[in-house]
């Protein structure tokens, strides 16, 4: 069973443009995401689903020189382009993180990934009742139910959230969610990257504990924001975008 990682890409962000390219620590914030979800235990590729705008061109420059696969698209059918990277490198299993997770906790979507493989399920996420903070989002879901999916919607709104038209035929289809051990819950904190503030957060965490140990996770994050609970006022005026 080949487990690809798909990771959602562009550089037009309506809030904070040019976002995956921005500095964290030294490197691209696509970058970083890619080191923390290369520690995973089931997935074997990770690829970059980015579209054929001349804009993404300095994006796919990028992942060229860094050896990363990726797949380009249409910019408005995120579905369309998700289902078609997942087609062209033959993947059994899809695991969706957008990119704009630069602090993903790769053994939590791990969790989910295991669920999925335990059997029983056509899609496993950790979102559908919200436990974790914003920006730890992982489904993991079946390429034939994403291919099926792609064929039977053309809603705007479908074409635009890969997994929407799944959640609105919950009798179709078996979900299961993954939630957040007691520590790790807070469904109102925003470890996303999408504007400044989220930005200047998410390089308040790197600055605090990269140096001394570049895999951290979810729980040392955890911990120095119960240290440092002024970091969430940076960013927790923010409101997250609705999907519909």
């Amino acid at each position: 069973m080949k487990i690809g990682c798909i990771i959602e890409a562009r550089m037009t962000s309506s809030r904070l443009p040019g976002k995956v390219l921005m500095d964290i620590w030294g490197k691209p914030a696509i970058i970083r995401q890619i080191e923390r979800i290369q520690r995973s235990r089931f997935i074997d590729s990770i690829i970059v689903a980015t579209t054929i705008n001349a804009s993404d061109d300095v994006l796919v420059e990028l992942l060229e020189k860094e050896n990363i696969p990726y797949y380009r698209g249409s910019e408005d059918d995120v579905l369309g382009r998700v289902a078609e990277t997942a087609s062209y490198f033959n993947l059994d299993v899809v695991v969706e993180i957008t990119g704009d997770c630069p602090l993903v906790d790769i053994a939590e979507s791990d969790r989910v990934i295991e669920r999925y493989l335990e059997g029983g399920f056509d899609l496993v996420s950790n979102n559908l009742l919200r436990t974790y903070p914003i920006g730890m989002d992982t489904i993991a879901v079946a390429n034939r139910v994403l291919q099926e999916t792609a064929q039977s919607t053309g809603d705007p709104a479908h074409r635009e959230h890969v997994c929407l038209y799944l959640y609105e035929h919950p009798f179709d289809y078996s979900f299961s969610n993954i939630e957040a051990p007691p520590f790790l819950r807070d469904a109102k904190l925003r470890m996303t990257l999408d504007t400044k503030e989220d930005y200047e957060f998410i390089g308040k965490i790197y600055e605090e504990l990269y140096p001394q140990k570049a895999d951290f996770n979810l729980y040392d994050m955890m911990r120095l924001l119960n240290r440092k609970p002024e970091l969430r006022s940076i960013n927790n005026n923010i409101m997250q975008k609705k999907v519909r």
